[in-house]
């Protein structure tokens, strides 16, 4: 049985301070920042091993324990490391092994405060054994724990899917090229640091690299939504130009050890050096007028204003000193649409700015799915209002579609949910589909009440008298759900799984569409497939067994 005040009173405040023991709280913050970005791309760059044997999810999964330490170490040394005394961004190895630690220690809180937030919204259950200081969380069902972690997985993969055709053809012409020219720009400063000054001609190859890149990225919004001094396209362009540079960095340093005898990778000069001028001067890759540039670098400089702050929001990290830091893949491992979106929503002020697009966003997201439908078998109709006994309006549907050839009528209830990354963040959005499930289910209630006549009207079709086959559905723009979120008449999918499905050869008509919504979480469970278990966490004095997921390989 838990024993809910020794969770409370005891476990949860010897956690929430474990890190304040760690000694590289002692150092300055400039030198601990680096050394934790050093570690950092050590774990991105060298944890490839998984994806070289073919083992995607795997190798994604190494990742994921990178992305999910960085913000809380980075956040801890940035509120508790003094910032007097020596300020050297030298590498250091003792203070390398120490970041390392709370590295370590931030990935086991990240996933421990993820189970105590579940825990305490009545998502987990747990048992605790007080003498032996161990505790055990665990899914309140195999049902909700299967949908969970077949939602998270597919998640992993939507922000690393495939490498596009175009990127391999690039790569195979081009990659000869730079592994001849490249190195010899590379000069060795140290034991384990260089310093590569990119010629124009080398640059144009990244420049392309970045273009193909950024081309596969989610960046879907329209351009032209203009948010607080810049629109999409400017910062997409600022993005690119970062990223072009950071790929060359990247190169360079993976050709040091053999090209000028440094050791290491060159990891001492792997984490970017450089200035507000030089960034600028590596805007010019990508122009954009100075005042849209100053704008979005200083929305992507960090400055973490709440508890948990990601660094993948805000990658530019300036030292006491005025030097910018910038860790390479923080930049090519980002998600940048998905974070500028989060950011914005962090800050009051960027709220606004995003609230003010809002109706924009929503409308760019039901007129491509209206756009799915041809007009020679479907009729689709935008917001249409289902009124209530008394007259006023139940709700409006966003999307009715009626199929002519089989006499269906689906309603898509359809809401603009980007992936979140804190827990918290999910459980808000989670909540926010069980709000649109309930709306469906009622809206389906009186439009059944109402009966064809009021459908006939809705789609501007006389039905003479026959009832259509009714099909509810929710659909996020980019989240899938929970596993705790779920209703088998109502299926909630993603607007990718609707697009891939509705253009494919399995797609006859709604109730086909229907009946692959209905059956996406056995989707995802077949295309990945989990053994579920438990992972022990070792976390100071006590043991913490958290439910995992096992990847299991296809046959």
């Amino acid at each position: 049985m838990p024993d809910d005040s020794f969770l409370r009173a005891e476990v949860e405040p010897y956690i929430d301070n474990l890190y304040l023991q760690s000694p590289l709280l002692k150092r300055h913050r400039d030198s601990a920042t680096i050394h934790l970005l050093r570690t950092f791309e050590d774990w991105s760059r060298f944890g490839t091993v998984p994806l070289l044997k073919g083992e995607e999810v795997q190798f994604h999964t190494r990742l994921r324990w990178a992305h999910e330490a960085i913000p809380w170490a980075l956040r801890w040394v940035w509120s508790d490391c003094p910032q007097a005394g020596s300020a050297s961004l030298d590498l250091d190895w003792d203070a390398y092994g120490d970041a390392v630690e709370l590295m370590q220690l931030g990935f086991k809180y990240d996933q421990l405060c993820r189970c105590f937030i579940l825990y305490s919204r009545g998502f987990f259950g747990v048992e605790t054994a007080k003498e032996k200081k161990r505790v055990r969380f665990f899914f309140r069902s195999d049902a909700e724990q299967r949908r969970d972690a077949a939602s998270l997985v597919y998640s992993i993969l939507q922000d690393n899917p495939p490498v596009p055709q175009a990127i391999v053809n690039f790569l195979v012409s081009s990659m000869p090229v730079i592994n001849t020219v490249l190195p010899h720009y590379i000069d060795k400063t140290g034991e384990f640091s260089i310093r590569c000054e990119t010629p124009h001609d080398m640059l144009e190859y990244f420049k392309r690299w970045a273009i193909l890149q950024v081309e596969d990225m989610r960046f879907d919004m329209p351009g032209a939504w203009q948010f607080a001094g810049y629109n999409l396209d400017q910062f997409r362009s600022l993005w690119m130009s970062i990223f072009a540079i950071a790929l060359a960095h990247i190169n360079a340093h993976a050709f040091a050890d053999n090209a000028v005898g440094t050791k290491g990778g060159a990891i001492g000069s792997l984490v970017m050096q450089t200035s507000e001028d030089s960034l600028m001067k590596a805007g010019s890759l990508f122009p954009i007028p100075e005042e849209a540039w100053r704008s979005i670098f200083n929305a992507l400089v960090y400055q973490p204003t709440r508890k948990y702050w990601d660094p993948f929001w805000q990658p530019i990290i300036r030292t006491s000193d005025g030097t910018l830091l910038v860790s390479p893949h923080l930049i090519i491992a980002s998600s940048p649409q998905r974070n500028l979106i989060t950011l914005l929503n962090r800050t009051a002020d960027g709220r606004n700015s995003y609230n003010r697009v809002s109706t924009q966003k929503e409308e760019e997201q039901l007129s491509e799915l209206s756009k799915l439908f041809d007009d020679s078998q479907f009729i689709a109709r935008k917001r249409v209002p289902v009124p209530r006994k008394d007259g006023t309006t139940l709700t409006d549907i966003d999307l009715v579609v009626y199929d002519k050839a089989d006499d269906v009528l689906l309603l898509v209830h359809a809401k603009w949910l980007m992936r979140p990354d804190m827990v918290q963040e999910v459980l808000a959005r989670d909540e926010e589909v069980q709000s649109a499930l309930h709306t469906a289910a009622s809206a389906s209630g009186r439009i059944t009440e109402l009966g064809v006549g009021w459908i006939s009207d809705a789609v501007g079709i006389d039905l003479k008298g026959r009832s259509p086959r009714l099909f509810s559905v929710v659909v996020n723009q980019d989240f899938v759900p929970s596993g705790w979120v779920y209703d088998e008449q109502v299926p909630v999918v993603n607007t990718d799984f609707v697009t891939g499905f509705v253009g494919s050869s399995q797609f006859n008509g709604l109730a086909s569409l229907y009946a692959a919504c209905a059956g996406f979480n056995a989707y995802l469970a077949k295309e990945h497939p989990v053994n579920l278990a438990h992972d022990e966490i070792q976390f100071g004095d006590y043991v913490f067994e958290t439910p995992t997921v096992e990847s299991v390989k296809h046959s």
